[in-house]
């Protein structure tokens, strides 16, 4: 007599199971279907709008037209550029959320990414023979700095949303502050520097892509790895340590995890703020908390976001090009507003 409604139970979880892996199969198999008619799309649209048939023609013979060289040596390889690099920043804002068990805990609200901005202008302006490659390292450098300063301060007297979000204004503001004397000094490649600081794939080629991939790849593929320790460290430090969970290490790790991925996107497209904090709650809102699906969902709407961002800020005042930062902020900010409201209300 007891056997059955154990074996009920037992059917409902599994009839649960099977609902939530077509729910995750479904929304997956449509966010790469959306993924592909942007980036198709893409490529017909810009500064100087291509048709249909000529864009065929080049993608099937590459020919050495100049519609040929737009397509194979700036937009393609922009494309993929935002699509890694907007899955690199939403996976980066999982991670960090996850780290600090804090929904307001992103690369650009703790400061990490202007303090990677930061360094990586003061050796532009003032070692300007450093090489590109050597950027994210150096914002590496400024983040972990940055970062670091932001979570200690917060952390005084407890490590709520509200105290981390004051604690990495605070941080990016002197950052801030820093850019703007580097600026002085930066003499003819101001205008440069200051597009740059606004976030953008503008003039970004195959060569920016081969320096952010190292550093993409290797934060993705580590975020394999957190999956399960993000869920544990959930739970709270003394359950997760009693599930045998190095907390400390992991945790340091997941800190290195999200700077990783966020300086290498910072060193070729500058500060683009609030991918990393809005991605990670859409996904969580529409997936859960699971980090093993939330990861690569919330990788997949961030190249979704950044893409669509990329595409409009070339097309909306064309010829000339909007920065993707301006974008970003124009959705994130009220998202923020709304975050905030709701943790204090």
């Amino acid at each position: 007599m007891t056997s059955l409604p154990s074996a009920a139970s037992a059917s409902r979880i599994d009839a649960r199971r099977c609902t939530s892996s077509l729910r995750v199969t479904g929304l997956v198999v449509a966010g790469l279907v959306v993924l592909g008619t942007l980036a198709i799309g893409g490529l017909f649209v810009g500064g100087v709008a291509t048709p249909v048939p000529v864009v065929i023609d080049a993608l099937l013979s590459r020919s050495a037209g100049p519609e040929a060289a737009i397509l194979w040596k700036l937009r393609i390889p922009r494309e993929l550029l935002a699509m890694l690099a907007g899955a690199a920043l939403a996976c980066s804002g999982v991670v960090m959320q996850g780290v600090a068990r804090n929904p307001l805990a992103s690369p650009d609200l703790t400061g990490v990414l202007t303090g990677a901005s930061f360094a990586i202008v003061v050796f532009y302006v003032f070692v300007p023979s450093v090489p590109a490659i050597a950027h994210p390292f150096i914002g590496l450098a400024g983040g972990l700095l940055a970062g670091g300063t932001s979570l200690l301060i917060a952390s005084a007297g407890g490590l709520s949303p509200v105290r981390l979000a004051l604690a990495g204004s605070a941080v990016a503001f002197f950052c801030a502050a820093g850019i703007t004397t580097a600026l002085v000094h930066a003499g003819p490649t101001v205008a440069s520097v200051f597009f740059w600081l606004t976030g953008g794939l503008a003039g970004r080629g195959w060569h920016h892509l081969t320096i952010l991939m190292p550093w993409a790849i290797t934060g993705l593929c580590a975020c394999a790895v957190l999956a399960r320790p993000l869920d544990l460290l959930a739970l709270g430090d003394e359950a997760a340590g009693t599930l045998g969970l190095n907390v400390s290490f992991w945790r340091l790790t997941g800190a290195l995890t999200a700077i990783v991925l966020s300086v290498g996107v910072v060193a070729v497209a500058g500060p683009i703020g609030f991918l990393g904090l809005c991605i990670p709650h859409i996904a969580r809102s529409v997936i859960g908390v699971r980090h093993q699906v939330l990861l690569p969902v919330a990788a997949l709407l961030g190249a979704i976001a950044l893409l669509a961002a990329d595409t409009l800020a070339r097309t909306m005042a064309a010829p000339r090009e909007l920065p993707i930062g301006v974008l970003t902020a124009i959705v994130g900010g009220p998202f923020l507003i709304h975050m905030v409201w709701r943790r204090t209300a």
